[in-house]
């Protein structure tokens, strides 16, 4: 019993890892949106996985394909530069389970959704740095009104190898809106506070709910 449930287990990061290493055969951004939109829905819709295996399979997608270290340091801004590398190792940890919880929260229900129309398009937008890939949804709501809204997914290539670098929402890039909120709260009540409500918030929204320290 002990063997199988090893064998499983194994199997299970084999095939999961297999799927990601595709990554570097893509020769442009459309083709490497469409194949991690691809891969998210897999995760989202597959009923053989639990969620804690859904999660499990959401921080693999990020350690693979969402170009953490360049967030880190972005979204900390000036205030990488202050902090010490023991300080720097751990924001990069809390940081990276709060991304995870942030994709699980709301882009995992999201592709779960039966009515949900989406569809990558080929119009690739260059930018300085970077190429941005929109992705259109459409869903309808409590009412069963269609509603569309547009999601821009930044990709820069690193070592032969696409990487997710930011996402776009009405015309707000994530990682500005992050840098923002992160430095205020650093300003006002320093970097030991923000580690605290990263560590407390499941998702970005509840972020400026002030937590106390015990």
């Amino acid at each position: 019993m002990k063997l199988f449930k090893t064998l499983s287990i194994v199997m299970f990061f084999a095939n999961f890892t297999f799927l990601f290493s595709k990554a570097s055969e893509y020769k442009n951004s459309f083709e490497y949106v469409t194949f991690v939109l691809d891969s998210l829905i897999s995760i989202a819709k597959d009923k053989k996985t639990n969620p804690g295996e859904k999660r499990v399979k959401i921080a693999s997608f990020i350690d693979s394909e969402y170009d953490l270290k360049y967030a880190t340091k972005f979204v900390l801004g000036q205030s990488w530069r202050n902090i010490s590398v023991e300080q720097r190792k751990e924001f990069f940890e809390v940081y990276k389970n709060y991304v995870i919880s942030t994709y699980y929260g709301s882009i995992v229900p999201a592709l779960q959704k039966k009515d949900t129309v989406i569809k990558v398009s080929e119009n690739i937008i260059e930018n300085t740095t970077s190429q941005q890939v929109n992705i259109n949804f459409k869903t309808k709501d409590e009412n069963g009104e269609t509603k569309e809204s547009i999601i821009g997914i930044l990709v820069k290539k690193n070592n032969d190898k696409f990487q997710i670098i930011d996402i776009n929402y009405a015309n707000l890039s994530f990682l500005q809106s992050q840098r923002d909120e992160f430095n205020s709260i650093i300003s006002s009540q320093g970097f030991d506070e923000l580690i605290l409500r990263l560590k407390d918030s499941g998702e970005p929204k509840n972020i400026n709910k002030k937590q106390t320290s015990k």
